[in-house]
């Protein structure tokens, strides 16, 4: 697992690795430090998935506004379950790291009032290195 740390400037070099990815099971957590709030992603070849796992009572507050936040264009909402029975938000973003980082930034400010300045953490499995 790989772990960097920086702000939402760098949310769109991580989409990047993402899409980069050769291995489908690849996926990318971002974290907002300090706090239980992160977004989880992972791709195929058609978008960018957004998961949101209503597991704690801290995410199960934020599903209103992420059902509300899946709303917006260019992205689309279903609802799933884990093998344990835990329910999932999926929020298909476009496969373009581009506007994936957008919608991204967008999310992480409109649920978690994450400022610009605010420190992240990058986590990643079977992502390709960060371009140094």
């Amino acid at each position: 697992m790989s772990k960097t740390a920086g702000t939402v400037a760098d949310v769109e070099t991580h989409m990047r690795r993402l899409l980069e990815a050769t291995d489908p099971h690849a996926f990318l957590v971002i974290s907002v430090a300090g706090t239980p709030h992160f977004l989880q992603f992972n791709a195929s070849k058609a978008a960018i998935e957004l998961d949101f796992p209503l597991v704690t009572a801290d995410q199960r507050a934020h599903e209103k506004a992420f059902r509300q936040f899946c709303r917006g264009p260019d992205l689309s909402l279903r609802e799933s379950s884990g093998s344990d029975g835990s329910r999932f938000l999926d929020c298909d973003l476009p496969h373009d790291a581009h506007r994936a980082a957008e919608i991204a930034r967008q999310a992480l400010r409109a649920l978690f009032g994450v400022a610009d300045s605010a420190p992240l953490t990058f986590e990643g499995e079977l992502l390709p290195p960060v371009a140094a």
